[in-house]
């Protein structure tokens, strides 16, 4: 399944305009942060965290993230996006997918913050990512027992840009990665072994980082004190729940508690686009079927702006969850290794300047 998946329909993240980008991901991590319940006597709010937590309790995760809206719809809304970005946004397809190699659920192995509990998880979970429109596949990323895989589709890129990205492959100089470099041009597989990308340099952590698990803390409160969670339907067992909050003010926080465990250099530039976020509440929409979380919804239009030709309009974002078992995720045949001890040769031969 993994070698040739099915195509799917999804989105890829939006480009131009931080107001517009910032409170995407303001009200995405809310409905993330804050997810969604059941019918039960739980308050909406206490639902949605527990959905959230559920999501940890199974051994196979899929998100997919797609728009379902059209090329004109997303111009309007932002006039910064290129037509053929808009088109390829329009009927794109983010899928991610993770699995633990033993069975075990998710949460046996990464903590809430994403980190692995233990230094022998370090092998236990694969992933595969994969960016689809219009019947192609942009690009793959896999990870598979601690080796990660690459596949870019160039000419759908250069499809898209315009540039000629195929004609780098004349300026590939010689040495141990020209066919790693010259397999991801010709639109084959490159595999790096994260142990020796690791070796000799700064290995990401293996134990849970208190400061992080502060920090997600902190954001977690954040969402619970500036979003509002109502149950707005409830049909077959499965309820919806709408999250609201106050763009300006959800933002702002947000950035002012990321920015507390930010680099120095970041702070001020994330406390200008906090100040710069439009006082409007939005609201989005999570189905829950007992505690499992299906299903978070974002219309996009909420956020044009006023006397925009949009009014009235829908521009959903969607993010499905899948708690189904696949195949398990595998490593592609044929995939041309890189030599990891040379990128930084490779780097400098293709940049001298840089």
């Amino acid at each position: 399944m993994h070698n040739t998946p099915p195509l799917g329909r999804g989105r890829r993240r939006l480009r131009g305009g931080r107001a517009f980008i910032t409170a995407g991901a303001a009200l995405a991590t809310a409905a993330g942060l804050a997810a969604c319940g059941s019918s039960t006597t739980q308050s909406p709010k206490s639902q949605l965290s527990a959905a959230v937590r559920s999501l940890g309790s199974t051994s196979d995760l899929t998100l997919t993230l797609h728009l379902s809206t059209t090329p004109s719809q997303l111009t309007q809304l932002d006039h910064s996006i290129p037509g053929p970005v808009a088109a390829l946004l329009s009927d794109a397809t983010l899928t991610r997918e993770v699995q633990t190699v033993n069975g075990k659920p998710l949460n046996t192995v990464v903590d809430a913050t994403g980190q692995r509990r233990t230094p022998a998880a370090a092998g236990l979970v694969n992933s595969d990512l994969s960016l689809e429109a219009n019947g192609t596949r942009y690009l793959e990323l896999r990870t598979v027992k601690g080796v990660a895989y690459a596949h870019v589709d160039i000419g759908a890129f250069q499809g898209l840009t315009g540039a000629p990205l195929s004609a780098l492959a004349t300026q590939i100089p010689p040495g141990p990665n020209r066919q790693a470099a010259l397999a991801v041009l010709t639109g084959h597989w490159v595999s790096v072994d994260l142990n020796q990308l690791y070796q000799g340099g700064a290995a990401p952590s293996t134990t849970a980082n208190p400061n992080r698990a502060a920090v997600v803390s902190q954001l977690e409160g954040v969402v619970s004190r500036d979003t509002s969670v109502t149950r707005t339907s409830s049909n077959s067992g499965t309820d919806t729940l709408t999250v609201s909050a106050n763009v300006a003010t959800l933002g702002h926080d947000l950035l002012s508690t990321l920015a507390t465990a930010a680099p120095q250099r970041l702070q001020a530039p994330l406390a200008q686009v906090g100040s710069r976020l439009p006082q409007k509440t939005v609201s989005a929409q999570a189905q829950v079927t007992g505690t499992t979380l299906n299903q978070v919804s974002f219309d996009l239009a909420q956020l044009a702006r006023s006397g925009s030709p949009l009014a009235g309009q829908h521009l959903p974002l969607v993010l499905d969850v899948s708690h189904a078992s696949h195949p398990a995720i595998s490593a592609p045949a044929g995939a041309v290794p890189v030599n990891v001890a040379n990128l930084g040769a490779l780097s400098r031969q293709l940049h001298p300047g840089g």
